[in-house]
């Protein structure tokens, strides 16, 4: 009896184990089937990279699966995450890769004009700049020249609401040129908008002229000087509103789109933002404004169901957000409304 029960128990523990290792071998199967079906999606290859690399990339991929789904599932968030093209990146490296906005040491700011303080010129009750500036979104790519994009993206609004042409503009020539900034290590759109004017006259090379590179070479060109086309504005500027979001509504209503520079955290939730009114609690206080490392452009707010937001337009491709935009909590969420940059 006991001998028979001994088998017993060696024939369970031999069935268990090798259902436990076929439940392990089959989710190491899913787990490269995600992973491969992420790298087919975005048309990735890897093939070339060291094994060590691969794996990381995938177990990336992975962790930040698991926040999408954990994020989503838990059903109180007015915001919903989503896989796209940088989900195999690490939280942290992916900050350091594609934010690049620095404030520089001794900022010139103006301060707001009467207009936009006084109570008795409201903004608009909503604004929506995006069918008026049509310019595609673009992807800063492996190059953390969001600086370059955010006032490029200024400029080129800027003529085409006014009705002075829709040409899109060359990154790459200031990511090139631009002494005042660092390429693909960060620099500030106000500076590079000075830069603009006193070297080129407000004219710059446009895009099929002074086509993007550094999103894959990673590094900043040679300077070139090929034909260049006007931007045709008189004077940048820059307010510091101290996260006054009321005061930024009635920048964008009454000047147009305008660069901003917010806080990306190392959270997680901006680099897989997928779609929803956005806010993040890891980022910095309300009365942080000089932790910022990231520009972008907002081009607008409205309000859902009684909840406000800010439109803004990020450089990360169209998988990325609401087709390459995303609206952010009206507030100073992230440190978005701590400054406005543009021009006149």
């Amino acid at each position: 009896m006991l001998k028979n029960l001994i088998i017993l128990l060696v024939v369970v523990t031999c069935v268990l184990a090798s259902q436990e290792s076929k439940d392990s071998k089959d989710k190491e199967i899913r787990k490269r089937t995600k992973f491969n079906s992420h790298l087919r999606k975005h048309r990735k290859n890897y093939e070339n990279l060291p094994e060590e690399v691969r794996v990381r990339r995938r177990e990336n991929y992975l962790k930040n699966l698991d926040l999408i789904e954990k994020h989503n599932k838990e059903g109180k968030h007015r915001f919903k995450l989503g896989s796209n093209a940088y989900s195999d990146r690490h939280p942290e490296r992916f900050v350091d890769d594609m934010c690049g906005t620095k404030i520089p040491q001794m900022t010139r700011s103006l301060p707001l004009p009467p207009a936009i303080l006084a109570s008795t010129t409201p903004a608009s009750p909503a604004v929506d700049w995006r069918p008026n500036y049509t310019q595609p979104i673009v992807n800063q790519g492996q190059c953390a020249c969001c600086w370059a994009f955010s006032a490029v993206s200024v400029v080129e609004a800027f003529n085409e609401i006014r009705g002075k042409g829709m040409t899109a503009m060359s990154p790459q020539n200031l990511v090139d040129c631009d002494t005042t900034n660092s390429g693909c290590n960060g620099g500030w759109p106000r500076a590079t908008l000075d830069f603009i004017k006193s070297n080129y006259g407000t004219k710059l090379a446009n895009s099929i002229n002074y086509p993007y590179t550094s999103g894959t070479t990673k590094v900043a060109g040679s300077c070139k000087s090929p034909p260049s086309v006007p931007l045709n504005f008189t004077t940048p500027f820059q307010f510091f509103l101290n996260g006054n979001a009321t005061a930024l509504k009635k920048i964008i209503s009454n000047y147009g789109p305008v660069a901003i520079a917010m806080q990306v955290s190392s959270s997680g939730l901006f680099q897989n933002y997928k779609t929803g009114i956005f806010s993040d609690a890891s980022c910095p206080g309300p009365n942080q404004c000089g932790t910022v490392n990231h520009a972008m452009v907002a081009v607008g707010y409205g309000s859902t169901a009684g909840q406000e937001y800010f439109i803004v337009r990020n450089s990360w491709g169209s998988s990325w957000g609401e087709s390459g935009y995303i609206r952010m909590a009206m507030g100073n969420t992230c440190n978005v409304a701590c400054w406005a940059i543009g021009v006149e």
